[in-house]
């Protein structure tokens, strides 16, 4: 980056699920900064959590 500064920029999201043998494995989710996310476009594959309430 230009000035050594961090910013922050407006995604759009897709969320998914991976499966191996027909078993759902975890959710992911691709961000990018087009409206449509694709693979003819930029786009970032980000983790997803799952958070529990104590």
């Amino acid at each position: 980056m230009e000035d050594d500064k961090a910013k922050l920029e407006d995604f759009s999201f897709v969320t998914g699920l991976f499966a191996y043998n027909k078993k759902f494995i975890s959710p992911y989710m691709r961000i990018g900064n087009a409206a449509l996310i694709s693979s003819a476009r930029e786009y970032y594959v980000v983790s997803s959590l799952k958070i529990r309430e104590k």
